[in-house]
């Protein structure tokens, strides 16, 4: 009985790294999903207008503008009467400001774009008009990933002046501002008003609310991947990851 029961234990299953179709499956799945990761990355690659930087961001235009858009709201709630009259003098001056930014963007950014075309039909080659290219396209719609149109990401655009003598200011996507008047007391002259306001603008144009939303989504999956093979709870996981998950989609500082 013993001796049989003995044999019994010696006769194990085979692993299943020695089954020569459970190694096929699981390669055709590996390959697979590596293919998946990168068909999804090449789709929604972009190129940032200007510094021809190559970006991966997998948040939609909509819904990036949509978060600003929310978060904004939200702000001027918590404002509340901070928020100075359209009307006043430093709301009047801080938005003709910005209005003169937006529409420096729209001319110079549709000028370059047609620059960029016009590159590309003369078959430019060197590095600087290869990310050009990829930037015209994009504005096609064409290459990987469509683009929308870069003036666009400025649609909708809306500054407000908070009586406050906090030196700072914020954004948010779809060129959410809040300027606050303690910076009107450092800065005499219009054009280190608009060195603030253009560089807040430029975190909506360069999207990088999206890019850093996409790094994040992947940052976390990754955790509660790697979680999982130590054993901790879904819930702890959620826990420890999801503060600063969350507190990064705040308004993005200037100053």
């Amino acid at each position: 009985m013993g001796t049989s029961s003995r044999g019994r234990r010696r006769r194990r299953e085979p692993r299943w790294y020695h089954d020569a179709r459970k190694i096929t499956s699981a390669v055709v799945h590996v390959a697979g999903a590596i293919g998946v990761v990168v068909t999804i990355y090449l789709l929604n690659l972009e190129v940032v207008p200007y510094t021809d930087r190559t970006h991966f961001i997998i948040l939609s235009h909509e819904s990036e503008r949509f978060m600003g858009e929310v978060r904004f709201a939200i702000l001027k709630k918590e404002l509340g009467r901070k928020i100075l009259p359209p009307l006043h003098p430093d709301s009047v001056r801080v938005h003709r400001i910005a209005s003169e930014i937006v529409r420096a963007v729209d001319r110079g950014l549709d000028g370059r774009q047609r620059v960029k075309a016009r590159a590309v039909v003369l078959g430019g080659s060197c590095r600087k008009d290869g990310g050009a290219a990829a930037t015209a396209k994009r504005g096609d719609g064409e290459g990987l990933g469509a683009q929308p149109r870069i003036s666009s990401l400025l649609d909708g655009w809306e500054v407000i002046v908070v009586g406050d003598k906090k030196v700072n200011a914020g954004s948010a996507p779809g060129g959410k501002i809040v300027f606050y008047t303690g910076l009107l007391d450092k800065l005499w002259d219009d054009a280190e008003i608009a060195t603030v306001l253009g560089h807040e603008f430029g975190h909506a144009i360069a999207r990088h609310a999206g890019e850093h939303f996409t790094k994040d989504m992947w940052h976390l999956i990754v955790h509660i991947v790697t979680f999982q093979f130590i054993h901790k709870s879904g819930r702890s996981v959620m826990r420890d990851m999801s503060m600063p998950f969350l507190q990064r989609y705040t308004f993005t500082v200037a100053m």
